[in-house]
């Protein structure tokens, strides 16, 4: 069909994070502490990766390093100075991103809760 777009569904293997971590690209994390846990944006992402992070207890908080950032909808944006975040408030808040531009931007695919944006 011509104008369609198609999307394709990934099954991303699902890892419970319990202390600050790294994230690879095609990957979910849930966070299982009583505290916040952090997770990294991977350094290196291809334009159509995918990386999800959620919470089973406790907050995440996904960081970046300088040049990243996360595009969200209502055209609100991560800083990219490297102290962009996104921080959960409750259990069961989550966000799906796609890489856009090669290992600098993401994209919100879709999210759910309410998080804080820097």
């Amino acid at each position: 069909m011509a104008n369609s777009a198609f999307i394709q569904q990934f099954v991303l293997p699902l890892t419970i994070i319990t202390a600050n971590t790294s994230g690879s690209v095609n990957n979910a994390y849930d966070t299982n502490s009583a505290g916040t846990v952090e997770l990294m944006l991977p350094a290196s992402a291809a334009v159509g990766d995918i990386i999800r992070v959620g919470t089973i207890q406790g907050n995440f908080k996904v960081t970046m390093d300088v040049g990243q950032s996360v595009l969200l909808a209502g055209g609100i944006s991560t800083a990219s100075d490297g102290t962009g975040t996104i921080t959960s408030s409750a259990v069961g808040d989550y966000i799906e991103m796609e890489c856009v531009v090669t290992n600098a931007t993401w994209k919100e695919i879709s999210s759910g809760g309410i998080l804080t944006i820097v």
